[in-house]
């Protein structure tokens, strides 16, 4: 079954993901079976049905980031490039998203792969410089 209809519309949604006041209207199922994070949150919330989750100002990468990491709860393919695996990396961190963290380091070492092969040093200066800046306390937590 195709769940990106329901992620675009929102359709029986019974959660709501609030990142840097954009609202998602998102589904529980996809959450939980990707991220802990989801899962915790709704069991200690009030039983009411939708639940709320207010991602504080702090999340990697903002609303947008958010967006990408939504799309990859519904399996809908995310692109992944050096301009954005360290926040996507940052956020799967925040939220405890093991198996997209696992699918980042892989990516994240083709990446630096690549870049050695064409002697460019310009795509891993740019890693560094996003690890070292507004993602710090996530890369040194990555490892």
């Amino acid at each position: 079954m195709n769940f990106e209809k329901f992620r675009r519309t929102g359709e029986l949604s019974d959660i709501t993901v609030i990142v840097d006041k954009t609202e998602f209207k998102l589904h529980t199922f996809p959450l939980f079976t990707k991220s802990d994070y989801f899962k915790k949150a709704v069991e200690s919330s009030p039983k009411s049905v939708p639940y709320v989750v207010r991602l504080d100002n702090n999340f990697p990468g903002g609303a947008q980031v958010f967006n990408q990491l939504a799309d990859y709860f519904y399996s809908i393919p995310i692109a992944i490039d050096h301009k954005n695996i360290i926040p996507l990396r940052s956020a799967a961190c925040f939220i405890r998203c093991d198996a997209l963290a696992t699918l980042l380091d892989e990516r994240f070492d083709r990446i630096l792969l690549v870049a050695r092969a064409k002697y460019d040093l310009g795509i891993p200066l740019l890693l560094l410089e996003q690890c070292v800046g507004e993602y710090q306390q996530w890369a040194r937590e990555a490892n």
